[in-house]
């Protein structure tokens, strides 16, 4: 996984200031050790933060703090040429430095830029998390690596790993707090997730396919263009939640509560599903206003 610091983020790290300086020290500090997080930052971001420092420390100072971030991120540093400048300009952002970054990310194919300000980005088509975002997916990666491994020849396949540790990483998959979490597009084929929370869950475009959803709470959560095909979502709260575009050819929603649920322009939809899903309290487009 390979992420973009925000700079403010960062010179919250650096000054040890605000309410988000605790968020970015488990950036840099504890996510940074994880081998499978690759953090990067950009130059822009260092130059910030060296002006900033010089206000409040001896050049010498600032510079060895500086330099110790370059060796922590071990070249993991993005320079915003004129390229990624004009690529910016292109985003209809509030705040430009955001829009840059932005352009960064997509230029070296990072997943996401994880910042304190999300506000900033909004408009932007990029996954922003939070710190406490990526920490519940980074967990919820360890939990799948462990329950789960690749089948051979198929890199996006999983087949289970029937051992004691991966019982047990699944029960903790089960229990944990995933409610709130921007997944969106994260590729879940075939995975159990029964009985997992995943309230307000953004999974727009996620690929569910064959996955076992069966009693997870997915209430108010955000399923819009997300592959459901083969999915067993039997027993799951969907109540409010967007459907709308998902392909739900064979998904089980057997006993799933689904007032409120909104759909439309679903593959895979048959009369008889729309007429059942009416009648239990789901939403279509062509009822809506």
């Amino acid at each position: 996984m390979k992420i973009l610091a925000d700079a403010d983020l960062v010179l919250e790290f650096l000054l040890n200031r605000g309410t988000f300086a605790e968020d970015a020290h488990k950036l840099l500090m504890e996510i940074a050790k994880f081998p499978e997080v690759e953090v990067y930052v950009t130059d822009k971001c260092l130059k910030r933060a060296h002006l900033e420092l010089l206000d409040r420390r001896n050049d010498q100072t600032s510079e060895h703090i500086v330099n110790s971030i370059v060796d922590m991120l071990d070249g993991r540093i993005i320079e915003i040429d004129n390229s990624i400048k004009e690529k910016a300009r292109n985003y209809s952002l509030r705040d430009f430095d955001s829009a840059e970054e932005v352009a960064c990310a997509i230029e070296m194919q990072l997943n996401t830029i994880v910042t304190q300000n999300p506000q900033n980005f909004d408009g932007s088509t990029l996954a922003i998390w939070s710190v406490g975002n990526l920490l519940n997916i980074v967990q919820l990666e360890k939990n799948l690596d462990r329950c789960y491994s690749p089948c051979r020849g198929a890199s996006s396949a999983f087949e289970p790993n029937q051992t004691q540790e991966a019982s047990l990483s699944a029960a903790k998959l089960r229990e944990a707090g995933l409610y709130g979490t921007d997944l969106h597009g994260v590729d879940l084929q075939g995975v159990d997730l029964s009985g997992v929370n995943l309230f307000a869950t953004n999974l727009y475009d996620a690929n569910l396919c064959d996955a076992d959803l069966t009693g997870a709470n997915l209430c108010d959560a955000d399923l819009s263009s997300a592959n459901l095909s083969g999915t067993n979502l039997s027993g799951a709260n969907l109540s409010g939640a967007d459907l709308t575009s998902a392909d739900i050819s064979g998904v089980n929603l057997s006993n799933a509560i689904v007032k409120k649920a909104q759909f439309g322009g679903n593959s895979g939809l048959t009369e008889e599903l729309e007429l059942d899903l009416k009648q239990r309290g789901a939403v279509f487009e062509d009822c809506w206003g």
